[in-house]
């Protein structure tokens, strides 16, 4: 029981710390036109549905691991010099990896140049 409260509270820390790492970085002369309200406006929206599908697998996640719905995922990732392995992981950590990623990616990021 205690290693379930432990997951769940990991979880919504890791969750509050990536709400909180979304920030702006536009030029003021960009961000009042019409275009870059629009931009703005889109891109809201965009980290605000990948956010909560993040969030929704991550909640799925848990509580298919605290059901203990069981099964098997042979995970074998490879790229240039990294080698990511995950051998008989419930479907629940596999669901809770993804929501993770889908949370880290879909973070806001607006770039604007300055003007000279």
């Amino acid at each position: 029981m205690k290693n379930k409260r432990m997951t769940i509270l990991i979880t919504l820390a890791v969750v509050i710390a990536l709400f909180s790492g979304c920030s702006i970085d536009i030029n003021p002369s960009v961000a009042n036109t019409q275009f870059g309200m629009q931009a703005l406006h889109y891109e809201f929206i965009i980290v605000l549905i990948s956010l909560i599908g993040g969030i929704g697998c991550i909640i799925a996640g848990i509580i298919l691991t605290i059901l203990g719905f069981t099964g098997s995922i042979e995970w074998i990732v490879e790229a240039s010099g990294f080698t990511s392995r995950l051998i008989n992981a419930s479907p629940g950590i596999v669901l809770m990896i993804i929501g993770f990623w889908l949370t880290l990616k879909s973070r806001l990021n607006i770039k604007a140049k300055k003007q000279n």
